[in-house]
């Protein structure tokens, strides 16, 4: 693991990055969640917190999820995917409460290669939140599916104000078992996580 500084011609406070080099895409993914709730129960909330997710989800996130939602520790609102195979923005934003602790879209889904909006989503959620007077939520993105197929200008772009990103390391030709999870440090610092990367 280790932590690092990234620089896209952004704000020195929105760029700084921890990085996780985790076992997967699973476990990215999983550390992105616990990553905005762990940042959530920071804030001095004790009550269970929320997350927005959609209906086509990878497992390694939808199982999660629902797993932490039969456990009582999360509740979850699923937004369906519309005639386009993704979640539409204004539905993913309409489900953003007070309480909403992350916001997790995949870029690609993985069975029907379907690309979601993701810069329009988060525009959309960023909205909500400022009608809501709320600071999040979190927002999460497996991209596993899209480096090497989706052209970097579009990744860029629609990954430029997004809170943690998963990308998995066998789909641009590495060996199976690795995974990067880059979070930036408006959520590495709420989760509390220090200069050695994410330890959660």
């Amino acid at each position: 693991m280790f932590s690092g500084t990234l620089s896209e011609g952004r704000a020195p406070e929105t760029t700084a990055t921890s990085s996780s080099l985790p076992g997967g895409g699973t476990e990215a993914d999983n550390l992105a969640i616990d990553a905005a709730l762990r940042a959530h129960r920071a804030s001095g909330t004790s009550a269970a917190p929320h997350v927005v997710s959609t209906s086509v989800e990878h497992p390694a996130v939808g199982s999660y999820l629902a797993a932490l939602e039969g456990r009582g520790a999360i509740t979850v609102t699923w937004c369906r995917a519309g005639p386009h195979g993704h979640a539409e923005p204004a539905e993913v934003a309409a489900a953003v409460r007070a309480d909403t602790a992350l916001v997790s879209v995949m870029y690609v889904q993985n069975e029907t290669g379907t690309v979601s909006p993701l810069a329009r989503i988060v525009a959309a959620v960023r909205e909500a939140a400022r009608t809501l007077g709320i600071a999040g939520p979190y927002v999460h993105t497996d991209a596993a599916q899209a480096f090497g197929k989706v052209p970097a200008g579009a990744v860029r772009r629609d990954l430029a104000d997004v809170d943690a990103v998963t990308v998995v390391g066998h789909k641009l030709g590495c060996p199976k078992g690795i995974g990067a999870l880059y979070v930036r440090s408006n959520l590495a610092e709420a989760a509390g996580v220090g200069g050695g990367g994410l330890s959660l």
